[in-house]
């Protein structure tokens, strides 16, 4: 889910990463804090879409590195994509798998669930999104890495025929039509044929699963073509920019809340197409509020984070007691959270992730100085 750049000028990457480990943390704490208004936990809740935007910076990352590595490797390319990507996710998502199995057999009041391990092989194989019952069962959050995976398996053939803006476009209302034929043709059958309530259908594995979520990934192959194109006269407008666009999304939530009751417009693809212009402004123009040591630090470890801040809001939860205020109890949760899930992943980044990555070049490079 973070494909590390350490070139300055993609700074703004991991700053875009930072602000989406910090919006799925948000909406994780917030599940924790049984006081808040309603209306309050309901716009927390959209922090789900933090996972969007990992999509969309995963999207155009993915296109940059294919590229630039298509000049070098030829015909070693593919094998090579694959076996980065495999150990780039692989070893701290399987030592996840394995830990939380563990964690939540000991500690079931944290799982929806006693843990079933035959339930969990599909996630350690990646097709968790093709099973309804393993689809985002251990470890937590797998449902996306699942769609990360599958995205992978694409993205050779999207290279080679999506190769410029326009039909980067064109893919985008290709997948976008295809996804909402999709939806209604299940939402029918839910209804007419099956007897299901397909909202909880649609708000579960109907939402997870990659056909839902391929769309999101078109996004960032439009910034792909679209950044180098894009200027900022004026730095100074950058922030003005983003403040407007994050007003518009929320505002966009509260009207959608009103008058979508039936859940016509997918509300993940409406928040990724804002997140999409917060991307192209982020990339001209530095906003020290959003892109900041803090965020780029962030950004740099956020797939340990993603993985581990499950357990730290479990503890969390269940050691601070005696508040009498939500948002006291929001924020102090929040700021312990990020603050030593940072700490930990620093470690699991530098000691797992950076590690496994160093293996799978290895690997690359053997396999090329052999031939």
């Amino acid at each position: 889910m973070n494909e590390s750049m350490v070139v300055p000028k993609y700074g703004y990457l991991n700053a875009l990463r930072g602000i989406a480990i910090i919006l799925v943390v948000i909406l994780h704490v917030s599940q924790t804090v049984e006081a808040l208004p309603p209306a309050v936990f309901k716009l927390l809740e959209r922090g789900s879409y933090g996972v969007q935007l990992f999509f969309i910076a995963s999207a155009y990352t993915i296109f940059l590195s294919y590229a630039r590595r298509s000049q070098i490797e030829g015909e070693y390319l593919i094998k090579n994509f694959f076996i980065r990507r495999f150990f780039r996710i692989a070893p701290l998502y399987y030592l996840a798998a394995i830990f939380y199995t563990i964690f939540y057999y000991y500690h079931p009041d944290g799982f929806q669930e006693p843990v079933n391990v035959l339930k969990v092989i599909p996630s350690v194989l990646f097709i968790n999104g093709f099973f309804p019952g393993a689809i985002n069962y251990i470890p937590p959050g797998g449902w996306s890495v699942g769609v990360e995976m599958a995205f992978y398996c694409t993205v050779p053939f999207l290279f080679q025929k999506v190769d410029s803006l326009k039909r980067a476009i064109r893919l985008f209302a290709l997948l976008f039509l295809a996804t909402m034929v999709i939806k209604f043709a299940l939402r029918f059958l839910m209804i007419y044929f099956l007897d299901m309530n397909y909202l909880s259908m649609e708000g579960w594995t109907l939402y997870f699963w990659f056909p839902n979520q391929i769309v999101i990934f078109s996004f960032g192959i439009i910034l792909y073509f679209l950044v180098p194109k894009f200027t900022l006269k004026k730095q100074w407008l950058g922030g003005i920019y983003l403040l407007f666009l994050f007003a518009l999304l929320i505002l966009l939530f509260i009207l959608k809340d009103k008058y979508d009751s039936y859940h016509v417009i997918p509300e993940h693809v409406l928040a990724a197409a804002i997140f999409s212009v917060v991307f192209l402004i982020m990339s001209k123009a530095k906003v020290k509020l959003l892109n900041n040591q803090v965020t780029r630090f962030l950004g740099e470890i956020s797939f340990s984070l993603y993985l581990v801040h499950f357990v730290i809001v479990y503890f969390t939860d269940k050691l601070l007691l005696g508040f009498t205020n939500p948002y006291v109890e929001l924020m102090t949760k929040l700021v312990i959270v990020l603050f030593c899930g940072a700490m930990i992943c620093y470690l699991t980044y530098t000691g797992i992730e950076k590690r496994g990555i160093a293996l799978g070049n290895r690997i690359i490079n053997r396999r090329m100085n052999e031939q």
